[in-house]
């Protein structure tokens, strides 16, 4: 009588990982299936040229990355990252930066645009020269930009979690943060 008890426990404990096993492969098997449909339907389309709606293609991208493979990862990542030799050196975004000050848009995106272009880097072949931050800095104070904004472009640092709401059109997960 033990050991048929026995028996019968070990057989209930070999089907009960089996079952979590099929489990487990069918969830990525269809992860897998929802990874690759969503390539096959997405990759390579155009979105509207409308900044928010660029923004809001990139969600579902960031939310199926995980099932894709490690190439289509590569290959949706390279788009969106650049190489340090193709970021735009500091004379001719000068240029740029006082055009956007003067500008006639909405302020707060604006405000957002010249604080990541003339953010500071500590780089002196991406900064702008002094003269021309403490002009950005001038206009960031007088149009009542935050002052993580203004810090920004004076001192530095990392992103804030509401300009990565700003710029990647949601919220980061819980527990990821931008440096």
């Amino acid at each position: 009588m033990i050991a048929s008890t026995r028996l019968g426990r070990q057989n209930r404990g070999i089907r009960y990982r089996r079952a979590v096993i099929a489990k487990n492969s069918t969830r990525q098997a269809v992860d897998d299936w929802r990874a690759s449909e969503g390539w096959r339907f997405v990759h390579g389309k155009l979105a509207f040229a409308v900044a928010g709606s660029r923004t809001e293609s990139l969600i579902p991208w960031r939310r199926i990355a995980g099932g894709m493979t490690a190439d289509q990862q590569q290959q949706l990542i390279t788009p969106l990252l650049a190489p340090l030799n193709t970021v735009i050196a500091a004379q001719p975004v000068t240029p740029l930066l006082d055009s956007l000050i003067k500008a006639d848009s909405p302020e707060p995106l604006r405000q957002l645009a010249v604080m990541q272009i003339a953010q500071k880097t500590d780089d002196r072949y991406r900064d702008i020269d002094p003269n021309h931050r403490a002009k950005i800095v001038r206009w960031l104070k007088e149009t009542h930009a935050p002052e993580r904004m203004v810090q920004a472009v004076e001192i530095g640092g990392g992103t804030s979690t509401e300009d990565a709401a700003a710029i990647f059109g949601e919220s980061l997960p819980l527990g990821i943060r931008l440096k």
